[in-house]
């Protein structure tokens, strides 16, 4: 058997890295709304890839599974230059308070990843759970009745989603949280291109 991983030196990395890249630590003081993305209020993608990073050492530090998931709006682009950025910034102010509220109650945390994406972070979440979550706030804004118009000639709003985890059957597969982020880009554009309104979850092949 492999020699186990040093905890308190994967959390002093963890730690280290957060300063050199000059992201202020729990505790550390610093102004929250720099945090804070300006239209939905939520957390920004830098304190998501802070908040990556911490989940992503512990997971390997102690074998406690970490998820995440990015739900992108679908044809967000399109429906902006349609419909106006008072429309696409309404949506997702509207959508953010939902999904803040939904992650929130598994323990999770919700941020803006990218104009029309959100992030959920789910710490103690292994693949299935996660998944689960996903497909439970890809349905409950399928099923919220958002249109980009009232009557027949709107669309409704929907959301694709791709899921990844680390996890004890995972973990050898990744070596940075950059690489648990890339694999959920990836599930994210497959679940784009194959969809709308769909999931994709980065499942590791087993060994032959």
């Amino acid at each position: 058997m492999g020699k186990l991983p040093d905890t308190t030196a994967m959390l002093s990395k963890a730690e280290s890295q957060l300063r050199s890249l000059e992201l202020p630590l729990p505790g550390d003081g610093g102004a929250a709304c720099s945090d804070a993305d300006p239209v939905s209020g939520l957390p920004n993608r830098t304190s998501f890839n802070r908040t990556v990073m911490v989940g992503f050492e512990r997971a390997l530090a102690g074998g406690t599974p970490f998820s995440i998931a990015l739900l992108g709006i679908d044809r967000y682009r399109e429906l902006a230059a349609e419909l106006g950025p008072k429309f696409a910034e309404g949506l997702v102010r509207t959508l953010a308070e939902s999904l803040a509220t939904q992650v929130g109650a598994v323990g999770g945390q919700t941020f803006i990843f990218e104009p029309g994406v959100f992030a959920a972070a789910l710490p103690g979440s292994d693949r299935v759970t996660a998944t689960r979550c996903a497909e439970s706030l890809r349905a409950s804004i399928a099923n919220a009745g958002l249109k980009t118009a009232p009557g027949p000639g709107g669309r409704n709003v929907t959301v694709s989603a791709g899921v990844a985890c680390i996890d004890a059957e995972s973990r050898t597969r990744f070596q940075e949280p950059d690489d648990l982020l890339r694999v959920t880009i990836a599930a994210l554009d497959a679940a784009r291109n194959a969809g709308p309104d769909i999931i994709r979850v980065y499942a590791p092949r087993k060994a032959a």
